[in-house]
């Protein structure tokens, strides 16, 4: 004997459940997650967001700081070479005889100034390219401007030699 011939119905089990809603509906959107993985989903994603804007701060401020180094050293340079001929290259500078450039007691004391403040620059940009700060890579944007520093401070020193080697008594 069958149900039907007993007079029994036989049911679906999604009419008979209360449920049988709740089922239908999670088997139909089974991509649905609850609200604690949307939560952590959301977290990570802010996160990735916060490193990424904060690896792009980073770079801006280093080049920030690289072109306020670049800016100190053009002024210096400026300053070198108004203690001279304005048209001479460090090169030629460091190159020309002995009392042709620089005589004045005025400029050599000007030219201790440049040495120094090449030296506080100099330490300043070593200080920067071990910085957390200074993006892998760009460490060699510093190290550029510190051989420029350098011949730059190779130049003063030559000028300074020349100024003491013709007047002896100038400290």
């Amino acid at each position: 004997m069958t149900f039907q011939e007993l007079g029994l119905q036989t049911r679906k089990p999604h009419q008979s459940c209360p449920f049988s809603v709740v089922q239908r509906l999670l088997t139909a959107c089974p991509r649905v997650r609850p609200p604690i993985a949307w939560l952590g989903k959301g977290l990570v994603r802010l996160f990735l967001v916060l490193v990424a804007a904060s690896d792009q701060g980073m770079k801006a401020y280093s080049r920030f700081r690289l072109w306020r180094i670049d800016a100190a050293r053009e002024k210096l340079a400026t300053d070198i070479k108004q203690l001279v001929d304005s048209k001479l290259t460090h090169a030629q500078i460091r190159e020309a005889p002995a009392g042709t450039l620089m005589a004045a007691a005025e400029k050599r004391f000007a030219a201790k100034s440049i040495m120094d403040r090449l030296a506080k620059l100099r330490a300043r940009c070593q200080r920067q390219t071990n910085s957390f700060i200074t993006p892998m890579g760009d460490e060699m944007f510093y190290r550029y401007q510190q051989s420029l520093i350098d011949d730059a401070t190779t130049t003063v020193g030559a000028l300074l030699q020349h100024s003491k080697a013709t007047n002896p008594q100038i400290g």
